[in-house]
């Protein structure tokens, strides 16, 4: 298989190419041999009908059997009969019926001498002739190829037939008499000849300026490809912002340029993401480790009490532990980038699941519920963690005024989680499901505990997206912040 687009189509193009002119050609060929054909036929026609007016001159017992010798006279008699009566009467006493009357032998031979082909005609110089009496006897003929037998013409219509290198006519005569002209095919060919040089001479000529046509005209077709081509190939991690000018390249490529534009603005928003994710994820885990490593270090750089070993153990254990929690939801996420393989597909339900994550929230913490009942697909352990993400960002900055609802309608399972806090400032709304992403100091984390780092709204999206549902986000500054997650219910049958 050839793996080249431009060869393959010039090769298509050669193929179509070679066939038109050839078939052009052939065309061309027939209708010029048929053409002389039918003017050789119609010569051949003429022959025949000037022997035909000839033989017209003989009387039809002349051709039907030959005379004896010296027996004939001028003029045609009437047949046998008996005087004072017809033919089927009975003869009178003493009567004799008259012999036939035939055409005497000197005006015999001279219509004989006549019984030949008019001049030579423009294509058929050579013709030939022959002429047949009833009885099959040959009358006369001239350059009769030998082996040549008296054609059968018993439906009495004229006949053309190919005989070896002859082209023949063959028809009756007078008497039932047949008559066969013919001439050689040669002189067709003859003519045909130059015309086929031509034809051959031309159509390569045609072939080869088509050949070249169709190379120049496949560069064209092919320059805005490569122009595509080298403006993706100038895209690298550094550089991301080249595009295609939809403008430069044909009607039918610009839907090609529009998409690759997409796809390049998409793989650099990723590259982007890709960046500032690795060096959030970077300055998440260094702060811990920070911590960790200074707390240890000031632990072992001189003797101390007991104590003093026991509170630097507890602040690396909390900085672990933060790390630990960032670390989790660091996989989280990587898993949702790989669609959570191994993502279960049960029924879930989802007012049992949410009430039981309310049940285990710690002392102290009341969340106002309204929990009705709703049956979703998907897998429980993520549900878990959507709805946890969800009650601990609302208690974390909602404080105790946070209300927890849930229904079932339309086909939906609709989940909303609202908190009494300082509310989220409109130009924050869009990016707040981004990952890494924190709004003001009012809502950022005071105390690096759970979830301030800033990944736990990123993975409630990245949860909803993978079960079919949406997420989305209303707050009044200073008033108050509504989440609402909507999910396919599952029916009940």
């Amino acid at each position: 298989m050839i793996q080249s687009l431009r060869l393959r189509l010039m090769l298509w193009s050669a193929l179509v190419l070679v066939g038109t002119v050839c078939g052009f050609g052939w065309a061309v060929h027939w209708s010029v041999a048929r053409s002389l054909e039918m003017e050789l036929d119609g010569e051949l026609e003429i022959s025949a009908a000037a022997l035909d007016a000839t033989l017209r001159l003989f009387w039809s017992k002349e051709l039907n059997t030959p005379p004896p010798p010296g027996e004939g006279m001028d003029g045609e008699g009437p047949p046998p009969f008996w005087p004072g009566g017809k033919g089927k009467d009975r003869p009178m006493p003493g009567f004799r019926p008259l012999p036939p009357m035939r055409m005497r032998p000197e005006v015999r031979a001279r219509l004989l001498s006549e019984l030949k082909l008019p001049p030579k005609s423009r294509i058929s110089p050579d013709q030939f002739f022959a002429v047949w009496a009833q009885d099959g006897t040959l009358l006369k003929a001239e350059g009769l190829p030998e082996g040549t037998d008296c054609p059968d013409l018993e439906d009495g219509q004229p006949y053309f037939q190919k005989r070896m290198e002859h082209r023949e006519l063959s028809i009756l005569g007078p008497g039932r008499s047949v008559i066969l002209v013919g001439t050689p095919m040669e002189p067709v060919g003859r003519r045909l000849w130059p015309l086929d040089r031509n034809l051959l001479l031309a159509g390569s000529g045609i072939i080869v300026l088509g050949l070249l046509g169709q190379w120049w005209i496949s560069r064209q077709i092919f320059k805005p490809l490569k122009r595509i081509a080298e403006t993706a190939a100038g895209l690298s991690a550094k550089s991301l912002e080249a595009r295609i000018d939809p403008a430069t390249v044909d009607v039918e490529l610009r839907d090609l340029a529009t998409v690759l534009n997409s796809s390049f603005s998409r793989l650099e928003e990723s590259f982007k993401r890709q960046a500032a994710f690795t060096a959030d994820a970077s300055h998440e885990l260094r702060t811990p480790l920070a911590v960790i490593r200074g707390q240890a270090e000031l632990a072992l750089s001189r003797p101390r009490e007991n104590a003093d070993y026991v509170k630097a153990l507890q602040v690396c254990q909390g900085s672990a532990e933060r790390m630990g929690d960032l670390v989790e939801r660091l996989l989280t996420l990587a898993r949702a980038d790989a669609e959570f393989p191994g993502m279960e597909s049960v029924p879930v339900d989802l007012a049992k699941l949410v009430s039981s994550v309310l049940a285990e929230l710690p002392e102290g913490a009341t969340v106002d519920r309204e929990i009705r009942p709703a049956q979703v697909q998907g897998d429980p352990v993520l549900l878990r963690q959507l709805a946890q993400n969800l009650v601990a960002n609302a208690l974390k900055h909602g404080g105790k005024s946070v209300r927890v609802s849930l229904r079932s309608q339309e086909g939906k399972a609709i989940l909303k989680v609202r908190d009494k806090g300082p509310g989220i400032a409109e130009k924050d709304l869009p990016r707040i499901f981004d990952r890494f992403y924190r709004v003001d100091k009012a809502r950022a984390r005071s105390e690096r505990g759970p979830g301030g780092a800033g990944l736990g709204l990123s993975i409630c999206r990245e949860i909803v997206v993978r079960h079919g549902g949406s997420i989305t986000c209303q707050s009044i500054v200073g008033h108050e912040t509504l989440f609402r997650v909507e999910l396919p219910a599952r029916s009940e049958s």
